[in-house]
Protein backbone atom coordinates (compact mmCIF):
# COMPACT_ATOMS: atom_id res chain seq x y z
CA UNK A 1 0.00 0.00 0.00
CA UNK A 2 1.19 3.82 -0.91
CA UNK A 3 0.39 6.61 1.54
CA UNK A 4 1.08 10.21 0.74
CA UNK A 5 0.31 13.04 3.23
CA UNK A 6 0.03 16.58 0.85
CA UNK A 7 -0.56 19.93 3.10
CA UNK A 8 -2.63 22.03 1.05
CA UNK A 9 -6.18 19.87 0.14
CA UNK A 10 -7.76 17.07 2.54
CA UNK A 11 -8.35 14.67 -0.54
CA UNK A 12 -9.70 10.73 0.59
CA UNK A 13 -7.47 8.50 1.01
CA UNK A 14 -4.97 5.48 1.08
CA UNK A 15 -5.85 4.70 -2.19
CA UNK A 16 -9.00 3.12 -4.08
CA UNK A 17 -11.54 0.09 -2.79
CA UNK A 18 -10.61 -2.08 -5.28
CA UNK A 19 -10.59 -6.20 -4.85
CA UNK A 20 -8.22 -8.31 -8.01
CA UNK A 21 -10.13 -10.69 -10.02
CA UNK A 22 -8.66 -13.12 -7.19
CA UNK A 23 -8.07 -12.19 -3.29
CA UNK A 24 -4.99 -13.91 -2.21
CA UNK A 25 -3.22 -14.32 0.58
CA UNK A 26 -1.09 -11.59 1.87
CA UNK A 27 2.45 -12.25 2.05
CA UNK A 28 4.14 -13.17 5.03
CA UNK A 29 7.88 -12.82 4.07
CA UNK A 30 9.09 -14.18 7.73
CA UNK A 31 8.26 -17.36 9.60
CA UNK A 32 8.51 -14.91 13.05
CA UNK A 33 6.62 -11.55 11.81
CA UNK A 34 8.00 -9.46 14.53
CA UNK A 35 11.86 -10.31 14.14
CA UNK A 36 13.36 -7.15 13.72
CA UNK A 37 11.47 -5.19 15.90
CA UNK A 38 12.97 -3.60 19.54
CA UNK A 39 11.44 -6.19 21.79
CA UNK A 40 9.07 -3.64 23.60
CA UNK A 41 7.67 -2.58 20.15
CA UNK A 42 7.43 -6.46 19.26
CA UNK A 43 5.51 -6.98 22.52
CA UNK A 44 2.88 -4.20 22.14
CA UNK A 45 2.07 -5.09 18.27
CA UNK A 46 1.86 -9.00 19.59
CA UNK A 47 -0.48 -8.59 22.58
CA UNK A 48 -2.92 -6.25 20.37
CA UNK A 49 -2.73 -8.72 17.48
CA UNK A 50 -3.61 -11.67 19.96
CA UNK A 51 -6.39 -9.55 20.92
CA UNK A 52 -7.99 -8.66 17.59
CA UNK A 53 -7.25 -12.08 16.64
CA UNK A 54 -9.08 -13.74 18.57
CA UNK A 55 -12.46 -11.88 17.94
CA UNK A 56 -15.19 -13.93 16.45
CA UNK A 57 -16.77 -10.05 15.60
CA UNK A 58 -15.62 -6.75 15.83
CA UNK A 59 -17.27 -3.28 15.63
CA UNK A 60 -16.00 0.23 16.16
CA UNK A 61 -16.77 3.83 15.03
CA UNK A 62 -14.46 6.16 13.95
CA UNK A 63 -14.35 9.67 13.93
CA UNK A 64 -11.89 11.24 11.48
CA UNK A 65 -10.94 14.68 12.63
CA UNK A 66 -8.50 17.38 9.99
CA UNK A 67 -7.26 20.64 11.62
CA UNK A 68 -5.69 23.32 9.85
CA UNK A 69 -2.70 25.20 11.50
CA UNK A 70 -4.41 27.27 13.69
CA UNK A 71 -6.57 24.44 15.27
CA UNK A 72 -9.84 24.79 13.62
CA UNK A 73 -11.58 21.63 12.62
CA UNK A 74 -11.96 21.56 8.75
CA UNK A 75 -13.50 17.63 8.85
CA UNK A 76 -15.03 15.57 11.06
CA UNK A 77 -16.24 12.39 9.78
CA UNK A 78 -17.73 9.37 10.62
CA UNK A 79 -17.02 5.92 9.46
CA UNK A 80 -17.88 2.29 10.67
CA UNK A 81 -15.42 -0.55 10.68
CA UNK A 82 -16.93 -4.04 11.11
CA UNK A 83 -16.21 -8.00 10.45
CA UNK A 84 -18.26 -11.25 11.57
CA UNK A 85 -15.65 -14.09 11.15
CA UNK A 86 -15.28 -15.83 9.01
CA UNK A 87 -15.70 -13.72 5.69
CA UNK A 88 -18.06 -10.53 6.45
CA UNK A 89 -16.63 -7.20 6.28
CA UNK A 90 -17.16 -3.55 6.10
CA UNK A 91 -15.42 0.14 5.74
CA UNK A 92 -17.74 2.79 5.12
CA UNK A 93 -19.32 5.96 5.73
CA UNK A 94 -22.14 7.49 5.58
CA UNK A 95 -21.45 9.81 2.42
CA UNK A 96 -21.57 8.22 -1.03
CA UNK A 97 -18.45 10.78 -2.07
CA UNK A 98 -16.05 8.40 0.23
CA UNK A 99 -14.80 4.71 -0.71
CA UNK A 100 -16.55 1.73 0.74
CA UNK A 101 -15.59 -2.27 1.26
CA UNK A 102 -18.62 -4.01 2.03
CA UNK A 103 -18.15 -8.43 1.97
CA UNK A 104 -21.57 -9.84 2.59
CA UNK A 105 -19.91 -13.48 2.97
CA UNK A 106 -21.09 -13.95 -0.30
CA UNK A 107 -20.04 -10.99 -2.75
CA UNK A 108 -17.16 -8.05 -1.80
CA UNK A 109 -18.20 -5.16 -3.07
CA UNK A 110 -15.95 -1.88 -3.71
CA UNK A 111 -16.77 1.15 -4.16
CA UNK A 112 -14.61 4.19 -5.13
CA UNK A 113 -16.52 7.29 -4.34
CA UNK A 114 -13.53 9.41 -6.67
CA UNK A 115 -15.26 8.53 -9.80
CA UNK A 116 -18.31 6.09 -8.99
CA UNK A 117 -17.54 3.05 -10.32
CA UNK A 118 -17.37 -0.20 -8.30
CA UNK A 119 -16.52 -3.52 -8.49
CA UNK A 120 -18.53 -7.18 -7.25
CA UNK A 121 -16.82 -10.04 -6.98
CA UNK A 122 -16.95 -13.37 -5.17
CA UNK A 123 -15.78 -12.99 -1.44
CA UNK A 124 -12.92 -14.83 0.05
CA UNK A 125 -14.27 -17.51 1.94
CA UNK A 126 -11.48 -15.91 4.81
CA UNK A 127 -10.71 -12.43 6.21
CA UNK A 128 -7.43 -13.02 5.91
CA UNK A 129 -7.56 -13.94 2.03
CA UNK A 130 -8.74 -9.69 1.65
CA UNK A 131 -5.67 -7.71 0.48
CA UNK A 132 -6.28 -4.71 2.79
CA UNK A 133 -2.06 -4.22 1.94
CA UNK A 134 -2.75 -3.33 -1.89
CA UNK A 135 -6.67 -3.36 -2.80
CA UNK A 136 -8.51 -1.69 0.54
CA UNK A 137 -8.94 1.91 0.68
CA UNK A 138 -8.73 3.60 4.40
CA UNK A 139 -8.99 7.17 5.34
CA UNK A 140 -7.15 6.62 8.16
CA UNK A 141 -4.32 4.92 9.97
CA UNK A 142 -5.86 3.93 12.89
CA UNK A 143 -8.76 1.23 11.21
CA UNK A 144 -6.01 -0.23 8.44
CA UNK A 145 -3.61 -1.36 11.53
CA UNK A 146 -6.86 -2.60 12.87
CA UNK A 147 -8.15 -4.36 10.25
CA UNK A 148 -4.31 -5.62 9.73
CA UNK A 149 -4.30 -7.05 13.32
CA UNK A 150 -7.86 -8.98 12.65
CA UNK A 151 -6.27 -10.85 10.13
CA UNK A 152 -3.38 -11.91 12.73
CA UNK A 153 -0.05 -9.78 11.05
CA UNK A 154 -0.21 -6.07 11.18
CA UNK A 155 3.58 -6.02 9.42
CA UNK A 156 2.70 -7.53 6.79
CA UNK A 157 2.48 -4.18 4.64
CA UNK A 158 6.67 -3.65 4.15
CA UNK A 159 6.04 0.41 4.52
CA UNK A 160 4.69 -0.12 8.21
CA UNK A 161 7.36 -2.86 9.04
CA UNK A 162 9.97 -0.71 8.34
CA UNK A 163 8.40 1.86 10.19
CA UNK A 164 8.18 -0.41 13.43
CA UNK A 165 11.50 -1.54 12.76
CA UNK A 166 12.83 1.83 13.46
CA UNK A 167 10.40 2.81 16.28
CA UNK A 168 11.35 3.46 19.80
CA UNK A 169 10.23 1.89 22.86
CA UNK A 170 6.77 2.81 23.49
CA UNK A 171 6.46 5.26 25.92
CA UNK A 172 3.46 6.20 28.50
CA UNK A 173 1.04 8.77 27.79
CA UNK A 174 -1.92 10.76 29.96
CA UNK A 175 -4.58 11.61 27.35
CA UNK A 176 -7.69 13.03 28.49
CA UNK A 177 -7.50 11.45 32.13
CA UNK A 178 -6.48 7.87 30.46
CA UNK A 179 -3.07 6.51 30.24
CA UNK A 180 -2.00 4.86 26.97
CA UNK A 181 0.79 2.84 25.56
CA UNK A 182 2.02 5.33 22.94
CA UNK A 183 3.92 4.17 19.97
CA UNK A 184 5.52 6.77 17.16
CA UNK A 185 6.42 5.47 13.95
CA UNK A 186 7.66 7.25 10.79
CA UNK A 187 6.10 6.69 7.58
CA UNK A 188 8.59 8.29 5.01
CA UNK A 189 11.94 9.76 4.41
CA UNK A 190 9.71 12.86 5.16
CA UNK A 191 9.88 11.52 8.90
CA UNK A 192 5.88 13.06 9.47
CA UNK A 193 5.51 10.56 12.42
CA UNK A 194 2.22 8.72 13.37
CA UNK A 195 1.61 8.44 17.22
CA UNK A 196 -0.72 5.38 17.97
CA UNK A 197 -2.46 5.00 21.17
CA UNK A 198 -2.98 1.61 22.67
CA UNK A 199 -4.89 1.01 25.63
CA UNK A 200 -2.49 -0.61 28.13
CA UNK A 201 -4.91 -3.39 29.76
CA UNK A 202 -7.57 -4.28 26.93
CA UNK A 203 -4.34 -3.61 24.42
CA UNK A 204 -7.35 -2.25 22.12
CA UNK A 205 -6.06 0.84 19.22
CA UNK A 206 -7.67 4.03 20.44
CA UNK A 207 -6.48 6.61 17.86
CA UNK A 208 -4.39 7.53 15.18
CA UNK A 209 -2.51 11.01 15.24
CA UNK A 210 -0.40 12.83 12.24
CA UNK A 211 0.74 16.31 12.67
CA UNK A 212 2.16 18.20 10.18
CA UNK A 213 5.11 20.00 10.20
CA UNK A 214 2.91 23.43 9.90
CA UNK A 215 0.46 21.64 13.04
CA UNK A 216 -2.00 20.62 11.24
CA UNK A 217 -3.53 17.35 12.25
CA UNK A 218 -5.37 14.56 11.02
CA UNK A 219 -6.73 12.63 14.28
CA UNK A 220 -8.60 9.38 13.54
CA UNK A 221 -10.28 8.23 17.01
CA UNK A 222 -12.11 4.60 17.65
CA UNK A 223 -14.83 4.70 19.65
CA UNK A 224 -17.84 2.59 20.26
CA UNK A 225 -15.74 -0.35 20.58
CA UNK A 226 -18.47 -4.17 20.57
CA UNK A 227 -16.86 -7.11 20.67
CA UNK A 228 -18.26 -10.55 19.88
CA UNK A 229 -21.60 -8.76 20.18
CA UNK A 230 -24.06 -9.44 17.84
CA UNK A 231 -23.48 -7.13 14.21
CA UNK A 232 -26.24 -5.48 12.60
CA UNK A 233 -26.78 -7.36 8.81
CA UNK A 234 -27.02 -4.34 6.75
CA UNK A 235 -23.74 -3.23 8.02
CA UNK A 236 -22.48 -5.59 4.91
CA UNK A 237 -25.33 -4.62 2.43
CA UNK A 238 -24.22 -1.52 0.23
CA UNK A 239 -26.83 -0.37 -2.05
CA UNK A 240 -24.98 0.86 -4.97
CA UNK A 241 -25.71 4.29 -5.84
CA UNK A 242 -27.62 6.27 -8.54
CA UNK A 243 -24.75 6.90 -11.21
CA UNK A 244 -22.53 4.68 -10.68
CA UNK A 245 -21.14 2.66 -12.98
CA UNK A 246 -19.39 -1.47 -12.66
CA UNK A 247 -16.28 -1.95 -14.25
CA UNK A 248 -15.01 -5.91 -15.04
CA UNK A 249 -11.72 -5.67 -12.68
CA UNK A 250 -11.10 -2.90 -10.07
CA UNK A 251 -8.41 -0.12 -11.24
CA UNK A 252 -4.63 -1.13 -9.62
CA UNK A 253 -4.12 2.69 -8.35
CA UNK A 254 -2.35 3.58 -5.36
CA UNK A 255 -3.16 4.17 -2.03
CA UNK A 256 -2.81 8.08 -0.45
CA UNK A 257 -3.79 9.31 2.43
CA UNK A 258 -3.91 12.48 2.41
CA UNK A 259 -3.67 15.74 5.22
CA UNK A 260 -4.49 18.37 4.55
CA UNK A 261 -5.70 22.27 5.24
CA UNK A 262 -8.47 24.00 4.04
CA UNK A 263 -9.23 25.21 0.94
CA UNK A 264 -8.80 28.76 1.64
CA UNK A 265 -5.61 28.13 2.87
CA UNK A 266 -4.75 25.72 -0.10
CA UNK A 267 -5.21 28.38 -2.57
CA UNK A 268 -2.83 30.98 -0.59
CA UNK A 269 -0.20 27.99 -0.39
CA UNK A 270 1.85 27.94 -3.58
CA UNK A 271 3.79 24.81 -2.71
CA UNK A 272 2.14 21.52 -1.10
CA UNK A 273 4.65 19.25 0.85
CA UNK A 274 4.80 15.91 0.28
CA UNK A 275 5.29 14.77 3.69
CA UNK A 276 4.68 11.11 3.32
CA UNK A 277 4.87 8.46 0.01
CA UNK A 278 5.73 4.86 0.27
Amino acid sequence: MKVARLFGWFGVVLGCLGMSAAAQEPNNTSANPYSGLRPEVATLLQQATAAYQHMNSYRHTAELIQRDAQGQIVVDRAYTLAMVRPNKYCYRSESNSTNTVVSDGQYIVNYDGSDKTYTRLRAPASLTQIDFVNDVNFDGVASYLISLMLQGNPLVDPELRAGFQAASAPTTVTDNGKTYQVLSINLSDQDVPVSLYFDPTTHLLHKSVQKGADKSELAEIIENVKIDQPVPADLFQFAIPAGAHWITLAPQRNSHLLVALSEKEKRSTLQQQILRSF
